[in-house]
């Protein structure tokens, strides 16, 4: 048994010692009768076996594949429906093709409805070599935040979004970091739409985890749902960055 596995036993064991009825111990012999005794290990082993459901749901979750048509060239629109199960503390991870200037949308409409509503608007710009976060509300931009960040084409970049209470948190190649205040109720996510020179390659929809009463009570809800395509197998190599040239 590793640390770890360890380590969350005696956390565990320690949240459910209190619920535990300790044995009362009969006075006039003073030992603990058989029932005592037996109702002591039983929950005990009770204990045990929410420990064991508990790390077998943490380790086991299931995965989804739904497969979005491949293309040879960089796509021009690309449109990503059904991003199922988007709330607070849900983590969207993207991994992108980029050979231009690129606009990534998390959408509460489609791009072919009447208004867009947009909680997030990333603008990918390589030649000037930065990047803007922004939102749309029916069909307007709202102020744009630009930041530097150095950027060759072409490339493949791992974007990671995580929804929190209070905002959006933009993590690229994981280094990068950038937090945007939120302007509609995440819920509302229902859309990915990549627009420029650019090809999806894979995106991964992380829940939040279930708490541990669930995981005791229901068997049959499952925390992450993974969306990939079939380039989503590929590892993301960056050690050939430099052989690029820099974009004009």
């Amino acid at each position: 048994m590793n640390s770890r596995v360890l380590f969350c036993i005696m956390v565990l064991f320690m949240t459910t010692k209190n619920s535990i009825s300790y044995p009362v111990v009969n006075l006039a012999s003073g030992m603990l009768t058989a029932a005592d005794t037996d109702y002591t290990l039983s929950n005990i082993q009770r204990s045990l076996s929410n420990i064991q459901l508990t790390l077998s749901k943490m380790q086991n979750a299931k995965k989804k594949a739904i497969h979005v048509p491949p293309s040879e060239e960089p796509s021009l629109d690309l449109l990503m429906h059904n991003l199922t199960d988007v709330g607070v503390g849900t983590t969207l991870n993207i991994k992108l093709f980029i050979g231009g200037p690129i606009d990534l949308y998390l959408q509460s409409t489609s791009m072919y409805e009447s208004p867009v509503n947009s909680p997030l608007v990333i603008l990918f710009r390589p030649k000037q070599k930065t990047i803007g976060f922004n939102s749309m509300v029916a069909d307007q931009f709202d102020i744009e935040e630009k930041r530097n960040i150095p950027i060759r084409t072409p490339n493949v970049i791992q974007l990671e979004i995580r929804l929190e209470e209070t905002g959006i948190e933009c993590t690229i190649n994981k280094f990068w970091y950038k937090f945007f205040d939120n302007r509609f109720k995440f819920e509302q996510i229902q859309y990915l739409s990549v627009r420029g020179a650019s090809k999806l390659l894979s995106v991964e929809i992380v829940s939040p985890p279930e708490d541990k009463s669930d995981y005791e009570t229901d068997d049959s809800n499952e925390n992450t749902e993974y969306l990939d395509t079939e380039e989503g197998s590929n590892e993301i190599d960056n050690s050939n960055e430099n052989e690029y040239p820099e974009e004009d």
